[in-house]
C-alpha cells in the first residue's frame, strides 16, 4: 500500500497525540516522581537507581535489586 505525503501530513496531528500520551504514561509519571523525590533529599540515589530498573526492566530488574542488597 502506498501513502502519498498529504496522507502522511494528515497524520501527524494523530502521532504527536500518541507521542504525548506515551510520555505522560504511568511509567513516566513514576520516573518523573521518583527524580522529584531524589532531588527533595526524601529518597536515596540507591532507591532511585532501583525504581529505575524496576520501571524500564519489569519484575527482572527485581532480581538484580536483590543481588545489589
Amino acid at each position: 500500500m502506498e501513502v502519498t505525503f498529504a496522507k502522511m501530513i494528515k497524520q501527524v496531528p494523530v502521532r504527536i497525540a500518541e507521542l504525548i500520551v506515551k510520555l505522560i504514561s504511568v511509567k513516566g509519571v513514576i520516573l518523573g516522581l521518583t527524580i522529584w523525590l531524589t532531588l527533595s533529599g526524601l529518597f536515596d540515589p540507591w532507591v532511585t537507581f532501583g525504581v529505575f530498573l524496576v520501571v524500564i526492566f519489569g519484575r527482572e530488574a527485581l532480581k538484580i535489586v536483590q543481588q545489589l542488597k
